[in-house]
């Protein structure tokens, strides 16, 4: 998002951003304790509901990983992060949002081989240091996430 100076606001209550329309990809991405980048999973988000993606897919694309790479260490990040990116009508990508914790959809990356329980066990639990760049998630893995009811009565 872009926000606008704030001699262009109309007051200070008002905040104004240009609505971004385009492709909605996310990228889950592990951290070391020494802020580089083990491994990175970008994906599709196809089908949101609620913020929560319902269908994703992994894709191969270097410019996602590269950039997750460059901000992600330069924030010093640790651990797993999910970093989220609209790609504009011209298809350059812009970063709308960085949590530092395990996206939604990051069962598909772990799935795709972005083991990001595995990581953290191993890092934080055995003490092995994790090697920048060591993990590469596979492209083409796609999940369809789906509710489910269930019903239940308390006896009387």
């Amino acid at each position: 998002y872009q926000m606008y100076s704030k001699g262009l606001m109309e007051s200070d209550e008002n905040v104004v951003q240009l609505k971004l329309t385009g492709q909605e990809y996310s990228v889950d991405a592990y951290f070391n304790k020494q802020g580089r980048m083990v491994g990175a999973s970008p994906r599709t988000r196809l089908w949101v509901s609620g913020g929560e993606v319902l269908e994703s897919e992994t894709v191969n694309n270097a410019e996602l990983i590269n950039m997750t790479k460059q901000i992600g260490e330069k924030l010093k990040l640790n651990g797993p992060t999910c970093f989220q990116y609209i790609k504009d009508v011209a298809d350059n990508p812009k970063l709308i949002e960085i949590n530092g914790r395990l996206g939604g959809g990051a069962t598909l990356s772990i799935e795709a081989g972005l083991d990001m329980i595995e990581l953290m066990i191993s890092e934080y639990i055995h003490g092995i240091k994790l090697k920048e760049d060591s993990v590469h998630a596979e492209h083409g893995v796609y999940v369809n996430r789906s509710f489910r009811d269930h019903y239940f009565r308390t006896k009387q």
